[in-house]
């Protein structure tokens, strides 16, 4: 086997990993720590000194966690080199928890395997990723709180699935949608249903700021500023926004269609290229 050749960032010495050349069971912060491609077995915060994988660069994915499991980056940087996903859920992993540290550098920041439910992800920053920051499909129950999606090539947070709650969260700089929430319902009509959305911000995305497919969400409080498309949209029937505000987006600043959508009040756009703000037909400054 080619030794892996060493690369020199600033003063850092970082080592480039195979992801999965020899993963193993892990423990953050406690034995031999995790390494690139490791799967995580056991809840734990990541620790300089313990884990292989701060300071190195992996070459693939970083990070898989089984059910049930927290991991917590501990305030640190996982690295990749244009591939993998940075942080797994593994595929039939739900109730996981990820939190409190930087993804940056891999195909996309954190995603999953083959869906996920009851799960948690927190605190994390998604950061120059070559697709996607965060990426969760067909997931349903999850939060995702106070995270940033920024500077990915394609979108900052996106999530297929039901029942799913965003808050606080930052999607700025991405090279499409800022924070887009879709999905498909095998059993209904094709359309994600149910999804709350409150106090959220996309600013400067070569598209949407903040796009929202399905019917019977809640759209609360959300910002939207400077984006190449739409501030706020929404296409779906029964959503519900109010005190949403989207100013100088190329497109519409707050703009819901798709019938029986419903207008909470206070919501405001203003210096738009179209519409600043119409739900369902109705507006002006303020709908």
């Amino acid at each position: 086997m080619k030794e892996t050749p060493i690369k020199l960032i600033g003063l850092a010495i970082f080592l480039i990993l195979p992801a999965v050349a020899w993963a193993a069971n892990c423990t953050p912060g406690a034995g031999a720590g995790c390494s690139c491609g490791d799967r995580v077995v056991a809840s734990g915060t990541l620790a300089v000194g313990v884990d292989p994988i701060l300071g190195a660069i992996c070459g693939g994915d970083g990070l898989v966690v089984s059910d049930g499991r927290t991991l917590n980056l501990g305030g640190k940087v996982l690295q990749g080199s244009g591939t993998g996903i940075g942080v797994v859920i593994e595929s039939g992993a739900n109730n996981v928890t990820i939190t409190n540290g930087v993804v940056r550098g891999f195909d996309t920041g954190v995603g999953e395997e083959d869906g996920t439910s009851g799960s948690t992800i927190s605190g994390i920053r998604a950061i120059r990723n070559a697709f996607d920051g965060i990426a969760i499909f067909f997931g349903d129950n999850n939060v995702f709180d106070r995270n940033q999606g920024n500077l990915n090539g394609f979108r900052g947070i996106n999530v297929f699935g039901e029942n799913n709650t965003l808050t606080g969260n930052t999607a700025n700089r991405n090279g499409d949608v800022g924070i887009l929430v879709r999905g498909f319902d095998v059993d209904d009509d094709g359309q994600i249903l149910r999804n709350s959305l409150t106090g959220n911000r996309g600013e400067r995305n070569g598209s949407d700021g903040i796009l929202v497919v399905g019917d019977d969400n809640t759209v609360i409080g959300n910002f939207a500023r400077g984006n190449q498309g739409d501030g706020v949209s929404v296409d779906g029937s029964g959503n519900t926004l109010k005190r949403n505000q989207g100013r100088v987006n190329s497109g519409n600043g707050v703009f819901a269609v798709g019938g029986g959508n419903i207008p909470g009040g206070k919501n405001f756009g203003s210096g738009n290229g179209g519409e600043n703000c119409q739900i369902d037909g109705v507006g002006g400054k303020f709908c």
